[in-house]
């Protein structure tokens, strides 16, 4: 099983341009994946699938192929339309940190998950905001 986070915004506070901060995520059986992915991405020539480099066709296509999988998806959002909270996260590091931990739980526990694995993963940084799990086991699948 494979579970692909990527964040959208940023955790900055007052001087931050952004509203909101999301993490998304989408948990799914690799094996499968792969099957429809690596096709797409030969067909549009590309390393990764960003939507926002498609054409609307393209994302048509993209979005019928993906659509057959089987996954889950959850995501939380951060609106920081509050000055108080927009100073505390200019606080310290600690705060931003401790923001993108609570969400990236409720992420994880939106997935019906109250812990994400007990035996062993990997992590992996792909780029600067995406991140990319490997799950070698999840035992036992502990559901909220």
């Amino acid at each position: 099983m494979q579970l692909f986070i990527d964040e959208s915004g940023d955790l900055g506070g007052i001087k931050s341009g952004k509203r909101y901060f999301v993490v998304a995520g989408v948990i799914c059986e690799e094996e499968e994946v792969s099957h429809t992915l690596k096709p797409l991405l030969q067909e549009f020539g590309l390393l990764e699938l960003k939507f926002n480099r498609l054409s609307y066709d393209e994302k048509k296509i993209a979005l019928s192929r993906l659509a057959t999988l089987d996954f889950g998806i959850a995501y939380s959002v951060l609106s920081k339309n509050d000055e108080t909270l927009k100073e505390w996260l200019d606080r310290s590091k600690r705060n931003k940190l401790l923001a993108a931990k609570v969400l990236h739980s409720t992420l994880i526990s939106q997935l019906g998950f109250r812990r994400l694995f007990s035996i062993g993963a990997t992590i992996q940084r792909n780029c600067p905001n995406s991140w990319r799990v490997t799950v070698s086991k999840l035992s036992p699948m502990i559901h909220s």
